[in-house]
């Protein structure tokens, strides 16, 4: 990561940085810019007010395409992964059995449905389209 020494990289501002951070890109080796929507991101990318940004997929087709900015732009696959998200609940809470069962019932559906790999492949393709070609 030391070649992006001195980047200026986008980062909504209510997102995480952790994945930066366990990259070694962090202040001062880097600034951090952090404006409030992913439109934002790509256009301070555009006009050159930041060298790269990372979003997840969903909000960076969305923004590329608002931007009719699809031949303008390329993604990094080294600095792209996917990741996991967790839920968890308070174990004292009394609603915590009943909203665990909530969700995964809701999964378990979706699973069985075919609608959860309908999301997984929709979210892949999308990826693999902003993917550098050749």
């Amino acid at each position: 990561m030391e070649d992006l020494a001195g980047a200026r990289i986008c980062r909504m501002d209510a997102w995480p940085t952790w994945d930066l951070e366990e990259a070694g890109l962090t202040e001062p080796l880097i600034t951090l810019i952090r404006p409030p929507l992913p439109k934002d991101y790509m256009e301070a990318v555009l006009n050159g007010e930041a060298d790269i940004t990372g979003m997840e997929t969903e909000s960076a087709v969305g923004a590329i395409r608002e931007l009719e900015a699809g031949t303008k732009l390329v993604q990094n696959p080294e600095l792209s992964h996917i990741m996991s998200l967790h839920f968890t609940s308070h174990k004292p809470n009394p609603q915590s059995p009943l909203v665990t069962a909530i969700l995964n019932k809701g999964i378990t559906e979706m699973r069985r449905s075919g609608e959860w790999y309908d999301i997984v492949s929709s979210a892949l393709a999308e990826f693999n389209g902003l993917a550098p070609k050749g």
